[in-house]
């Protein structure tokens, strides 16, 4: 924040005067606003959603899972989504292993096979999708990321 002169509590932006020195308490009030804003909008995208608490994030988007590994009990991050039941049909979604039936669920009614419940590894590099087979205990979701032209 550039320095900006003031004479009766007011800048030069807010009140047209000649060069004084100081801070503007309007600008310091209006920065320490929008500081505040953009704290509390950090502070959320951070907390952490557990699993265990019902928290699930929208069908298919892209998030970070805390994962326990099945094998080791160690935590990693994994970028992931989850798939509610009955939500996205398989031929829909890229499948790795058609011949493992954990990932599909057939549906008799409709004749057609669903991508099975649960986590799934999202990458957008290969057209492959991977059942995360650990226990997600919790998820952050993606920051959003503003590029200006």
């Amino acid at each position: 924040m550039a320095k900006l002169r003031f004479k009766n509590n007011r800048c030069e932006e807010h009140l047209a005067v000649e060069t004084f020195d100081d801070w503007c308490p309007v600008c310091l009030g209006n920065e320490r606003d929008m500081l505040k804003k953009q704290v509390t909008e950090l502070n959320e995208a951070l907390r952490i959603r557990l699993v265990s608490n019902g928290g699930l994030p929208q069908a298919k988007e892209s998030v970070l899972a805390l994962v326990k590994s099945k094998w080791s009990g160690e935590l990693y991050i994994e970028r992931a989504c989850y798939i509610p039941p009955k939500s996205i049909r398989a031929d829909d979604f890229f499948l790795d292993d058609l011949e493992d039936e954990s990932v599909e669920e057939y549906d008799e009614e409709l004749d057609l096979y669903w991508v099975a419940e649960g986590w799934w590894e999202d990458s957008h590099e290969a057209n492959v999708n991977w059942k995360i087979t650990g226990e997600v205990i919790g998820w952050w979701e993606l920051p959003k990321i503003e590029v200006e032209a």
